[in-house]
């Protein structure tokens, strides 16, 4: 066992100094910028984009992990000590809690009773009031809103959403779908729960939300195949 350790040692040893000789050492690499983003967010515990200060990569056919293309320089240094202040700002909150609860009033909101029964080529006339809450009959990502009700998020953070909910009219299972939604447009699914016709459900998701976010509930129809 010794001999062939020592053969395969001794190998390895004239192989690499013979690279070395003929294409010279490795070159260091540093992480690129989805590389540094994810380190970021995987050594703080936190959610967010981070690396889009960094400068963009130079790539080598369609790599950004090639040493020899790897720029450095002090922009990198200045952008690398920025992101690290973004993310900290983000992990450690110096300012006053921004704890509170509020609960949404969906049956007796303004904006929401007018759909009840405005036109359907309007936007309207696919939800209706009930005895104890409001029955959403199409799928549409306009009508529950948080903000409708004047609620937003004053600090990002991790926030509790609880919701409760049924099927209503329905034979089949209902999925219940809860959306985050930012300023731009862009959508983030937080979570889903099967409604079982005639049992109603409680639910509770933890999310991080940014200043300007809302979140809405939707559903989707299941529908099982004939025997």
């Amino acid at each position: 066992m010794e001999k062939a350790l020592d053969s395969l040692e001794k190998y390895l040893r004239d192989t690499n100094l013979a690279m070395q000789s003929e294409y010279g050492r490795v070159p260091w690499r540093r992480l690129t910028r989805l590389e540094y983003g994810y380190t970021i967010v995987d050594l703080l515990s936190i959610e967010g984009d981070f690396s889009q200060v960094l400068p963009d990569e130079t790539n080598a056919s369609s790599f950004d992990t090639v040493g020899t293309t790897q720029r450095i320089s002090a922009l990198h240094m200045q952008s690398y000590l920025k992101g690290a202040d973004l993310a900290l700002d983000a992990a450690i909150k110096l300012y006053a809690n921004p704890y509170r609860s509020h609960q949404l009033d969906f049956m007796d909101n303004s904006f929401l009773n007018e759909f009840h029964q405005k036109p359907l080529n309007l936007g309207g006339n696919i939800s209706r009031k009930l005895d104890n809450g409001v029955a959403l009959l199409r799928d549409v990502d306009y009508l529950l809103l948080s903000n409708i009700d004047g609620f937003g998020f004053n600090e990002p953070g991790i926030y509790r959403i609880t919701t409760k909910a049924e099927s209503f009219q329905s034979s089949q299972p209902v999925t219940l779908k809860l959306i985050s939604k930012k300023l731009s447009g862009a959508t983030r699914l937080l979570e889903t729960i099967d409604l079982v016709p005639g049992k109603s459900e409680l639910f509770e998701v933890s999310a991080l939300m940014e200043s300007e976010d809302v979140f809405y509930t939707t559903f989707e129809m299941k529908y099982e195949p004939f025997s």
